[in-house]
């Protein structure tokens, strides 16, 4: 199998993914960080609507700073999703892709927490992904 075939193959899984699991996926809120005000406080776009799969996580994370941070979900959202428009350049330079760490998800039951890892499948023909993976603490 030829890496064309192999990335076929994975694009095809995702979307089969998407369409087997359709009826679980519920709606996700997602407000991209824009920026801080001059008090620091941290500054969004208004909120889009994603539709992904939530799965309620347990346990702590260990972070880089040897923090442990109370799990709240992890969520998959199916598909590209395009980098946030409306945002100076400085502000779209300094963001970590199209889900940053300074994004804020809400779910569809009001909950929300800290982005504390960002992964997911990239296509690499198009070097933009096809899945991504978000997990959020709880807040502290």
């Amino acid at each position: 199998m030829g890496f064309d075939s192999l990335v076929r193959n994975a694009t095809k899984r995702a979307g089969i993914a998407d369409k087997l699991t359709s009826s679980l996926q519920v709606e996700l809120y997602h407000h991209a960080w824009s920026g801080n005000d001059r008090h620091g406080k941290p500054q969004y776009l208004t909120a889009v609507k994603r539709i992904g799969l939530v799965e309620d996580k347990k346990g702590l994370r260990q972070m880089p700073d040897g923090k442990a941070i109370p799990l709240l979900a992890k969520l998959t959202i199916f598909g590209d999703i395009a980098p946030p428009s409306g945002l100076d350049v400085n502000t779209a330079d300094q963001r970590e892709g199209p889900i940053d760490p300074r994004d804020k998800i809400v779910l569809v039951d009001g909950r929300t927490g800290p982005i504390l890892e960002t992964a997911g499948l990239i296509d690499p023909t198009t070097g933009r992904p096809y899945m991504h993976e978000v997990t959020l603490g709880r807040p502290q």
